[in-house]
């Protein structure tokens, strides 16, 4: 983990009224600007490539469907993760050679999951990780690259997915 994700881990789950602007801007700076970033800097490589592809790595915290579905208090980092999906949708759009789109790894059992769901006094984390089972990362990482391996710019660029194979409502 970088030093970087390290100050922010353990304030993902936040309450708009109680969360600091500093917050936000870690957890914007680390999803989006670092994004974007990496894609400046890797576009003439994927451009080389055969199989071009940017994949980011999102959350259904990131939907803003999911705030009624699931009201889990995650303003910083859903607002990131937001903002993570249109950027990558947008350079979708803007690369009509590239296969890019945010992909949610669903719940993985790392140890910001679960740090995650010990801080969250709600007990919502808690509740949204009874209805999945948690991946060991090994087993979710071989699933998403049978999922990037078999992704096409027609059906799958640009569009919001979660692991299952489905899309999420933006």
């Amino acid at each position: 983990m970088t030093r970087l994700g390290a100050r922010v881990r353990g304030r993902i789950w936040d309450i708009v009224h109680e969360t600091s602007i500093q917050n936000y801007e870690e957890h914007f700076s680390i999803n989006v600007i670092g994004l974007i970033v990496l894609f400046q800097a890797f576009r003439e490589l994927l451009k080389a490539s055969s199989l071009p592809r940017f994949l980011a790595i999102s959350s259904g915290g990131g939907s803003i469907k999911m705030i009624e579905d699931a009201p889990m208090p995650t303003s910083s980092y859903g607002m990131s993760k937001a903002a993570l999906n249109w950027i990558v949708r947008k350079i979708h759009y803007e690369n009509d050679w590239l296969v890019a789109y945010p992909q949610c790894p669903g719940p993985v059992d790392t140890d910001m999951a679960q740090e995650s769901a010990a801080a969250d006094k709600t007990g919502m984390t808690r509740e949204v990780f009874k209805k999945f089972t948690l991946r060991k990362p090994d087993d979710a990482a071989n699933v998403l690259v049978d999922i990037i391996t078999a992704s096409t710019r027609e059906a799958d660029g640009g569009q919001f997915h979660n692991i299952e194979g489905g899309r999420y409502t933006w």
